[in-house]
């Protein structure tokens, strides 16, 4: 099942992008699947608006996965929180006393 633009379009690794579904050679992916498939591309609409989308909180960009992109865009922030040192919980000392 087709979840994006990726999965009908072929990237080759000499720049011709080709269709799967017509097997054409093209240029613009969503000028083509409007012109030639548009009922794939409402599909793919659909399917992209039920997905879920995170607000970044460092940058304010809507991201599928929050923590790759956090990772991925923002590793100063992950190299901050481990640099600091948790303090270690004191163990407390009972005593007894009769």
């Amino acid at each position: 099942m087709a979840k994006n633009m990726n999965d009908f379009i072929v990237n080759r690794k000499d720049g011709i992008k080709i269709c799967k579904i017509c097997q054409s050679i093209i240029e613009d992916e969503v000028d083509h699947m409007k012109r030639r498939h548009p009922k794939y591309l409402q599909y793919i609409v659909k399917k992209e608006e039920k997905e879920e989308r995170y607000m970044c909180c460092y940058c304010g960009l809507w991201v599928k996965n929050w923590r790759e992109h956090v990772k991925d865009q923002h590793p100063e922030i992950i190299a901050d929180a481990a640099r600091r040192v948790k303090p270690e919980p004191e163990e407390e000392e009972f005593e007894f006393t009769f």
